[in-house]
């Protein structure tokens, strides 16, 4: 047992620098393979990230809760973690597909009378979205990257005043 400040040592203590995102990411699948959390701190934008192109299924959602097709797209999301599965079960329960489009037309309705935000955090909370996304191996980075990118559009959303179809 190796000892810092007098509490045992855990992965938060230990960083590892990589010359190269090839070899950051080897040394993540590395320590992830032993059971050992491990979290990228790279120089890549998080707008280009997996969690951005999710988001963005999510705000599509939100902005056309009518568009079945981009509600399901939401749904396939790991942030709201539903699988082919449940995505076909859908296709036969008709009452189970109209309590989601009633929840995205909820959220729709919330963005336009009380903000982005207000929408994004009851959609997080209808889906259980932290849990959903810190069970996840990489979930740490995912949940941050999620509620970063959040924080982002929130401030555009109120430095430009501009509306959901924005």
């Amino acid at each position: 047992r190796v000892l810092l400040d007098g509490r045992s040592v855990e992965p938060r203590d230990i960083a590892v620098l990589c010359r190269t995102n090839v070899q950051a990411l080897a040394v993540q699948q590395a320590l992830r393979a032993l059971h050992i959390p491990a979290v990228l701190d790279g120089d890549a934008s998080v707008l280009d990230s997996e969690m951005a192109e999710e988001l963005g299924r999510l705000l599509w959602a939100m902005v056309e809760p009518g568009d079945a097709a981009r509600v399901r797209a939401a749904l396939a999301t790991r942030a709201l973690g539903l699988c082919a599965d449940a995505l076909l079960e859908l296709e036969r329960d008709e009452q189970a597909w109209g309590e989601h489009a009633q929840r995205f037309a909820a959220f729709h309705a919330l963005w336009l009378t009380r903000g982005f935000m207000v929408a994004l955090q009851a959609l997080g909370d209808a889906y259980f979205v932290p849990k959903q996304l810190l069970s996840l191996p990489d979930g740490e980075r995912r949940y941050t990257d999620f509620w970063h990118l959040a924080e982002l559009l929130h401030e555009e959303a109120l430095r430009t005043r501009k509306g959901p179809h924005a």
